[in-house]
């Protein structure tokens, strides 16, 4: 996030795992298309062959208290690529 205001904008692409995860070939495309770089349709087939159909949402596999929760919120909101992202998902 740091890096984000010292560097041109648009130079900076943020990649959200549920967009990966949701649709592969076009996230993979829009990704190559940013560091300027094309494929075929079946590069970006076999590469979303690959990939997880679902996240595993692994802090739900131990217990968080309230107050960790909520300092994990708060510092999140420092953090713009982290905005839409809640414990609750």
């Amino acid at each position: 996030e740091g890096l984000k205001p010292q560097v041109a904008p648009g130079a900076v692409h943020d990649l959200k795992h549920e967009d990966l995860i949701g649709d592969p070939q076009s996230t993979l495309k829009k990704l190559c298309g940013f560091f300027g770089l094309s494929a075929d349709d079946k590069y970006y087939k076999d590469c979303a062959s690959i990939i997880f159909k679902s996240s595993h949402k692994t802090r739900h596999d131990v217990e968080w208290s309230p107050e960790l929760v909520a300092s994990v919120k708060q510092q999140m909101s420092r953090f713009e690529f982290l905005s839409g992202y809640a414990y609750e998902d």
